[in-house]
């Protein structure tokens, strides 16, 4: 059966429809819906009008209404935790996972927590016990984009959190454009609009998540104030006209020193990755509405001395038939998300 994967990101929603079957997704189409500001607030719905006025005619147009429907979403307020419970029988987990973090939850707010086991380990003490990765969701959030998916006559069937897709995604045996991806650490960076995220994924597990408050807007604000132009005007030069590699304009210089900002992070993250010890070489993979951009896998790949790739193939991801869908590098938490569909 197809089913729609629901991508909540601060400004745009982005909508693939796909089929899972064998461990991979073939996709059918993909829809991207810019939402209001200020109608989506650190991944929580806070106008729930706005974001189904937005929605709804691409859902009716597209004839989605009635599908089944996982929603992946990022929010600063979520609370991701590896921690280890009693192995016990399944109907039993939730309950012990959800006392194991509720050590670290904020009272006076409540949570809903998912997880997903890792595999077996022994206690101190020798007793047989369970590794979890778990996630603990504000209710609000939960109960908004199920609302949201009811209003627009979607079937929700999961709501699952962007790192734990981006575990998936890379989880090996992998391949990625053209590498194979093995035990290295990986560090993807989704470049957004309002801000970016570096992640850490090793062997399959999220080990790290930054966030950083700047994005492509920013970006854009940058190089209009350079050249005298519209934020707008400024998205088209970078997309058509410039090269972040090879050109050498004051505009250029604007771009290279709001990636500065973001190499300087992933030398931090670098060192971390150095701490434990990992031997092979790490890769980075940039994803979002930023990637893409010319010449910028290139500067990357030479100020920072780490291998840097736009993702563009994805050996589980089977893209549309049709060739003016962008890059899967535009949509890749959305299909990403339809792996566990």
């Amino acid at each position: 059966m197809k089913t729609i994967a629901l991508d909540a990101g601060h400004s745009r929603f982005t909508l693939a429809e796909g089929t899972y079957a064998g461990r991979e997704v073939q996709l059918h189409r993909v829809f991207s819906v810019d939402i209001p500001t200020g109608s989506v607030a650190d991944g929580i719905i806070a106008d729930i009008t706005a974001v189904r006025s937005a929605m709804a005619p691409v859902v009716k147009a597209n004839k989605l209404v009635g599908r089944p429907a996982v929603i992946t979403v990022n929010s600063n307020s979520m609370i991701m935790r590896r921690v280890e419970v009693p192995n016990a029988r399944d109907k039993d987990l939730p309950a012990l996972v959800d006392m194991e973090m509720r050590q670290f939850l904020p009272t006076g707010r409540p949570f809903v927590v998912d997880y997903v086991t890792l595999g077996e380990s022994t206690s101190a003490h020798g007793g047989k016990m369970l590794a979890v990765k778990a996630a603990a969701m504000p209710a609000e959030l939960c109960e908004g984009y199920f609302r949201l998916c009811g209003e627009l006559g979607i079937r929700p069937q999961q709501l699952d959190v962007q790192q734990q897709v981006l575990g998936r995604l890379f989880a090996p045996p992998v391949r990625i454009n053209t590498r194979e991806i093995g035990n290295k650490a990986i560090i993807a960076v989704e470049l957004a609009h309002f801000q970016t995220m570096l992640t850490v994924v090793i062997n399959g597990e999220v080990d790290l998540s930054r966030t950083m408050p700047v994005g492509i807007a920013n970006l854009e604000r940058m190089v209009a104030d350079r050249m005298q132009i519209t934020p707008e005007e400024a998205r088209t030069q970078l997309r058509k006209t410039m090269d972040l590699h090879r050109d050498n304009t004051d505009a250029v210089d604007a771009a290279r020193r709001f990636f500065g900002q973001i190499i300087a992070e992933l030398r931090k993250v670098q060192q971390y990755i150095r701490a434990k010890n990992i031997t092979e070489q790490t890769q980075v993979y940039l994803y979002g509405v930023g990637a893409g951009l010319n010449g910028l896998d290139a500067y990357m790949t030479e100020n920072l001395e780490l291998d840097t790739e736009t993702i563009l193939q994805h050996n589980r991801i089977h893209m549309p038939p049709d060739d003016r869908v962008s890059p899967l590098a535009q949509y890749l938490n959305a299909a990403g998300a339809l792996l566990k569909a």
